[in-house]
């Protein structure tokens, strides 16, 4: 695997701490006299000031040769292979999310996609978003194999496509077996494992087997609208009706494959690693129309039931200013409440409205609304549950703590979306591989060496 450069996190470390001015909150006024209590002067880092990592990618791009692997310092997100700079180093995605065990809102917040409510009540992150073979299944798409055999996850096939025999509802893609053959879901797209050509494939992904055949598919972190579903968990927009995932309204939620930015309602559109570019998780409070459960999870201070789904709160914004945190646009027209100049690209690319004008950042321990306001970078729920500038002084994620990428631990690596010092355990979705073994899929393509979950 490839490791971390000690010098390169060490040097980074360092020019965040002097970003930051040090480990505790000064009175700004009184060390440079120009900005007020608790805003300090940000000098230009390349990579870590908003500027240098807010770049759009061209049309057309791609990777160039010898471009950047996850985890290498960049200053531009053309640099990296993925297309992703995020915080001064090449990333997989623009935000955080939570590793299994920690609480959640919806299946887009996990590593692992999937949230789900315990036996205590309340939600946490699950480990996995697909089942290894061996294990029990009640339906073809929860197995990484695709395949559902007697009940348990199997290796060796794949599932029946529409039109094809089946006896049960587990042999089909569709997860739907009428008089003896496979019928269409009630989607409006096709699932994981049927044809290409029967119509649009949900995952967006489309793949042309050995003997010509064509199957949709895809890795997710939550199951799009028209995915098949047995539970509201399991759909980003957290509403299975009809044994598909429901498509909501206005905007795409955090979890669903998108074309383009202004497609998702955090305006962040990203290849993550999954095989296509999908809707992504903006770091401190949610913006207009994702998915909420109180209304502290919201930029506007509203979580009010959808429209879409009255069982579902998503989160509503008032007639108005746009408040602190949220997705802006920039130029004449954007209608921050702070002030039109302070709506500007986050680190991420995406802009939104800032609570300080540009050049400013917030000190620690005052309240913030997303990371990019922070001098250091972090912006969490202190004790008071009041999300404040590196809360406890905390920069950096513990072992056990949620990560995105090797560079935001304290030590040790990053592996399923959360800080330990073990190795990755195994190879994700199209990553390269040598036998089947290396695969989180369980299976190696033995022509092309890439991670697959189809199994021949």
């Amino acid at each position: 695997m490839r490791h971390r450069n000690p010098a390169v996190h060490a040097l980074l470390a360092g020019l965040v701490a002097a970003a930051c001015g040090g480990g505790g909150t000064t009175s700004d006024v009184s060390a440079d006299g120009e900005s007020p209590d608790g805003v300090a002067d940000v000098p230009d880092v390349p990579g870590l000031d908003g500027r240098d990592d807010a770049a759009v990618l061209p049309d057309g791009w791609i990777p160039p040769d010898g471009c950047l692997d996850v985890g290498q310092p960049c200053t531009d997100p053309t640099q990296c292979c993925g297309g992703v700079c995020y915080r001064g180093f090449c990333s997989t995605t623009t935000g955080t999310c939570e590793a299994a065990g920690e609480e959640c809102i919806a299946p887009s917040d996990c590593c692992s996609g999937r949230c789900e409510t315990e036996a205590d009540g309340v939600r946490r992150c699950q480990d996995t978003t697909c089942t290894p073979a061996g294990s029990a299944c009640a339906a073809a798409y929860e197995c990484c194999s695709l395949y559902c055999l007697d009940g348990t996850c199997a290796e060796g096939g794949r599932c029946a496509q529409i039109g094809d025999p089946c006896e049960e509802t587990s042999d089909c893609c569709s997860n739907v077996c009428t008089g003896g053959a496979c019928q269409a879901s009630a989607g409006m797209c096709l699932p994981l494992g049927e044809a290409c050509g029967l119509g649009t494939c949900c995952s967006r992904q489309c793949e042309t087997l050995p003997d010509g055949d064509t199957m949709c598919v895809g890795d997710y972190t939550c199951r799009p609208p028209g995915e098949v579903c047995r539970s509201d968990d399991e759909c980003c927009t957290m509403s299975c009706d009809g044994g598909v995932c429901r498509e909501f309204t206005n905007c795409a939620v955090v979890g669903i494959p998108c074309t383009g930015f202004r497609e998702c309602c955090s305006g962040a559109c990203v290849e993550s690693g999954v095989g296509t570019p999908t809707c992504q998780y903006l770091s401190g409070c949610r913006p207009v129309n994702e998915i909420c459960f109180t209304d502290d999870d919201c930029c506007s201070g509203g979580c009010e039931p959808s429209t879409d789904d009255p069982e579902v709160s998503r989160c509503h914004h008032p007639a108005g200013c746009l408040g602190d945190g949220e997705v802006c646009f920039t130029g004449s027209a954007n209608n921050c409440c702070s002030g039109r100049r302070n709506c500007r690209p986050t680190l991420a690319g995406v802009s939104r409205c800032y609570a300080v004008p540009e050049g400013e950042c917030i000190a620690d321990g005052r309240a913030c609304t997303f990371n990019d306001e922070c001098c250091c970078g972090f912006c969490a729920a202190g004790d008071a549950g009041v999300r404040v500038c590196c809360p406890g002084g905390i920069r950096c994620v513990p072992i056990g703590g949620p990560c995105t990428a090797d560079v935001d631990c304290c030590e040790g690596y990053c592996v399923a979306g959360s800080c330990t010092g073990d190795e990755r355990p195994c190879v994700p979705y199209a990553g390269p591989c040598t036998s089947s073994d290396d695969c989180c899929s369980e299976y190696c393509d033995p022509v092309a060496h890439v991670c697959t979950a189809i199994l021949i």
